[in-house]
């Protein structure tokens, strides 16, 4: 089931989601969230994984996999490093997510997004190995 932002924020009524006139509108949500810089989001998940204990290991080694996914964006012609237009194609836009995560302890250790997907994945993982 799909919720609208509205409905999450003021509830289905008043009373089941405690509702209040100081209740944020879905407009007053978003542009608090737009002010959000990324550095925050690396910030909070370093700080998080730095609570978790990484024990399980398979002979002594950490067992990593590592992955690449495009992610679809809203099209915005004017972001040139997002927006591709191979072609006589209409064009897209796409981010490249690269994640590193630790298979037996089921943690995320390291997650990267690249504007321009045509760059290389290989020195963002030597990056990740040496930190």
């Amino acid at each position: 089931m799909f919720l609208s932002l509205t409905v999450i924020l003021h509830g289905y009524d008043s009373y089941q989601w405690d509702y209040h006139v100081t209740t944020p509108t879905a407009s007053a949500f978003g542009q608090a969230r737009a002010k959000l810089k990324p550095k925050a989001f690396k910030e909070i998940f370093d700080t998080f994984n730095q609570t978790i204990e990484n024990t399980k290991t398979f002979h002594g080694h950490q067992l990593l996999a590592h992955d690449g996914s495009d992610l679809n964006l809203p099209l915005d012609m004017n972001d040139k490093g997002t927006y591709f237009q191979p072609g006589n194609s209409d064009g897209f836009k796409l981010l490249h997510m690269k994640a590193l995560y630790d298979v037996l302890n089921k943690q995320y250790l390291n997650v990267d997004f690249q504007k321009n997907v045509i760059l290389m994945n290989v020195p963002v993982y030597v990056r990740w190995l040496s930190q």
